[in-house]
C-alpha cells in the first residue's frame, strides 16, 4: 500500500482488516515517517518520491525484500507513475490502462472526452492566458443563476485550487496567487459552468469492460468547508448512500466512453445543475475514495473484492447496482472516528412520553392531500405579469412572492391569491387527491385528547373545504394566517410537527417539536432525516400506529 499514512490508505487498510476469514500481510510505504504510524500495516518503509529517479528501483527491493504480490497506490502521483512502469514493477497492480490514467488525471481533456461523447459534463473552458478570461467569463457566468463561475486546476485531488468567483478579477488574482506560491498558472486552470445541485460520488470496480459492482452516495457536509474558499473540500463529513437510476446511468456511460476496456477502480463526482440534471465533474481512477470504508461497514466491501479480482478468486455475489440501502449515513470528524447510522426506528422511540405532547401539527398538501397544481404554469402566468408592470422579480415560493407583490402592487397580490385559492378549490374537486388515511389520523388524534392543526400555505378555504368533506373539525393556520414564524405558538417543545418538507421539519426543530416526515411528497426519507426529523413514515397509517404503539 503506496501512501499508506494517508487518510484514503489508512480506511482501505481498515476495510481488508475487517475481513475476518483471510489474513493479509500488509506493508505500508510513505514519504513521511511520522504519518506512517497511524497505519495498520505489518511493516511499514520509507521510499522515495514517486517523482524521484529512484523511484521504481526502490519499491521493486521492497517487493523483493517482503515477497509481496499486489501492489495498491493510493494517490494520484503514484496511480500515474506505477501505471506508466508497471512492466518494470515485480508484483500484480491492476490499474487502468496507461492512457487511461493520464486522460482522468486531466480533468479538462476528461471533460471534453464525456462531452463528445453526449454525456452532460459543466461547460468547460482551459483557461491558456489572461485574455481567455476575458473572452469566456461571462458566459460562464450567464449559465448558472447564482451568477457565479468555478474555476479549478486541472489536475489534482481534494478540490484543489477550486473557487467559486463572481468576477474577472477574482479569476486573475486567485491565478496569480497559485502561480507565485505553488507554481501552476495559465495552462493549469479551467473555468467551469458553476453547479448550484447536490454531489454525488460514485464507487466502482471493473473488470475488461464489465462492470462489477458500484454504490453512490451524496455528499451532505465536508470537512473544512466552512473554512475553505469553496465551501468545500470533496471530502464528507456526512454522507448518505442513495439509489439513482440517473446517476448509475451517467457515471456507467461515462467509464465506458474514457476505457471500452476498462479494469479496476472508477471513481466518479457528480454534480446537479440548478435544474436538478447530474453532471459529471471528474472521474478518479486507480485508487479508492477517501472513505472506502463507508461502504465496506454497510456490506460492501469493495477494497477486498478489488484485491479479489487482481488475485482472479471469486468476490461473493453482489448487484452491480445499489447493493447497500439508500438511507445510510456516514458521519466522520477529524480526532473523532466515524459512526454508521442507519435510518431510525420507530421502536427507538416506544418509551417517549406521549403524555407530554399537547397539540399535533399536520401539513396539509403533500400530506393530507395531494393538490397536484400546475406550479410551472402559475410561475409563467405570473412572470409575465411582472414583467408587464416592470416589477424586477421572478416568482419564487408561495409566501416569498406575495411579500414581495404586496410591497410592489396590493392589487397584484391579491389577484396571485386569488388565482392561487381558485386552483386549490378546483383540485379538491377531484376525490383523488384526497388521502384516505388523513381522516384515520385526524380521528385518531382527536379521540385521543390532543388538539390538533392544519398548518399550511395553503389557503384557509380549500383547508376547510377538505374538513367539511370528511366531515372532520380542527384548527386551521392558512397561508392568510402567515406572518413569518414568529405567530407559530401552537408549534412548541410540547407539540408533534408531521410534514413533507424539510424547511417545515428544520422550523419545527428550531421550536425544539418532535417532527415525524412523510416520504409520499416530493421529498425522499434521507432528505426528511438529513433536515432533521425524528421519525420519517410513508404514510399517515403508519403515524396512527406509532400513536397507537405509544399510547
Amino acid at each position: 500500500m503506496t501512501g499508506a499514512g494517508g487518510s484514503a490508505a489508512i480506511n482501505f487498510i481498515k476495510c481488508l482488516r475487517m475481513v475476518k476469514n483471510e489474513k493479509f500481510f500488509l506493508v505500508g510505504s510513505d514519504i513521511n515517517r511520522f504519518h506512517l504510524e497511524l497505519s495498520d500495516v505489518d511493516k511499514r518503509y520509507i521510499l522515495p518520491k514517486a517523482t524521484d529517479d529512484s523511484y521504481i528501483d526502490a519499491l521493486n527491493m521492497l517487493i523483493e525484500r517482503e515477497n509481496i504480490h499486489m501492489v495498491h497506490p493510493q494517490p494520484d502521483i503514484e496511480v500515474r507513475v506505477i501505471a506508466e512502469n508497471r512492466k518494470r514493477i515485480n508484483a500484480i497492480t491492476r490499474l487502468p490502462r496507461t492512457k487511461t490514467v493520464k486522460i482522468c488525471q486531466d480533468k479538462f481533456l476528461t471533460s471534453e472526452i464525456l462531452s463528445k461523447n453526449n454525456i452532460s459534463v459543466p461547460k468547460s473552458v482551459l483557461v491558456k492566458n489572461e485574455s481567455d478570461l476575458e473572452k469566456y467569463f461571462d458566459s460562464l457566468k450567464e449559465c448558472s443563476p447564482t451568477k457565479k463561475v468555478w474555476i479549478r486546476a486541472v489536475r489534482g485531488a481534494g478540490s484543489r485550487a477550486a473557487l467559486p468567483i463572481s468576477t474577472v478579477d477574482q479569476a486573475k488574482m486567485w491565478i496569480d496567487y497559485w502561480e507565485r506560491e505553488k507554481g501552476i498558472g495559465y495552462g493549469d486552470f479551467m473555468l467551469c459552468e458553476f453547479l448550484p445541485g447536490k454531489e454525488f460520488a460514485w464507487q466502482s470496480i471493473w473488470d475488461d469492460g464489465e462492470l462489477i459492482v458500484s454504490q453512490a452516495r451524496e455528499r451532505l457536509e465536508y470537512l473544512f468547508g466552512n473554512i475553505t474558499p469553496s465551501g468545500q473540500t470533496s471530502t464528507p463529513s456526512i454522507a448518505v448512500t442513495v439509489h439513482r437510476d440517473d446517476i448509475n446511468e451517467i457515471a456507467t456511460k461515462a467509464v465506458k466512453a474514457i476505457d471500452k476496456h476498462a479494469t479496476g477502480i472508477f471513481c466518479i463526482d457528480i454534480k446537479e445543475d440548478a435544474f436538478g440534471k447530474p453532471k459529471i465533474t471528474e472521474i478518479n481512477v486507480g485508487r479508492f475514495f477517501t472513505t472506502s470504508n463507508f461502504f465496506a461497514e454497510a456490506g460492501c466491501n469493495m477494497p477486498y473484492y478489488h484485491i479479489k479480482l487482481a488475485f482472479g478468486e471469486e468476490i461473493p455475489s453482489t448487484p452491480k447496482y445499489n447493493p447497500i440501502p439508500e438511507g445510510i449515513f456516514w458521519v466522520r470528524v477529524v480526532d473523532g472516528g466515524h459512526k454508521l447510522i442507519r435510518k431510525p426506528s420507530a421502536k427507538n422511540f416506544n418509551l417517549w412520553n406521549l403524555r407530554e405532547i399537547k397539540n399535533v401539527v399536520i401539513d396539509f398538501d403533500g400530506v393530507l392531500v395531494k393538490l397536484n397544481l400546475d406550479w410551472q404554469k402559475i410561475k409563467n402566468s405570473f412572470n409575465t405579469l411582472l414583467e408587464e408592470r416592470g416589477i424586477p422579480y421572478k416568482f419564487g415560493s408561495i409566501m416569498d412572492t406575495l411579500k414581495v407583490l404586496k410591497k410592489y402592487d396590493q392589487s397584484i397580490a391579491e389577484l396571485f391569491d386569488k388565482k392561487l385559492t381558485e386552483a386549490e378549490l378546483n383540485s379538491l374537486e377531484n376525490s383523488d387527491v384526497i388521502y384516505s388515511d388523513g381522516k384515520l389520523l385526524l380521528e385518531t388524534l382527536l379521540s385521543k385528547g390532543y388538539k390538533v392543526f392544519i398548518w399550511s400555505r395553503n389557503s384557509k378555504k380549500a383547508i376547510n373545504k377538505y374538513l367539511s368533506m370528511i366531515n372532520v373539525s380542527v384548527e386551521v393556520f392558512g397561508r392568510e394566517d402567515f406572518n413569518g414564524e414568529k405567530d407559530l405558538d401552537f408549534i412548541t417543545e410540547s407539540a408533534i410537527l408531521i410534514t413533507d418538507h424539510p424547511k417545515d421539519i428544520k422550523i419545527g426543530r428550531s421550536r425544539n417539536a418532535f417532527t415525524i416526515g412523510i416520504t409520499r411528497g416530493y421529498f425522499k426519507e434521507r432528505e426528511l432525516y438529513w433536515a432533521g426529523a425524528d421519525l420519517v413514515f410513508p404514510d399517515l397509517e403508519s403515524v396512527v400506529k406509532f400513536f397507537d404503539s405509544n399510547s
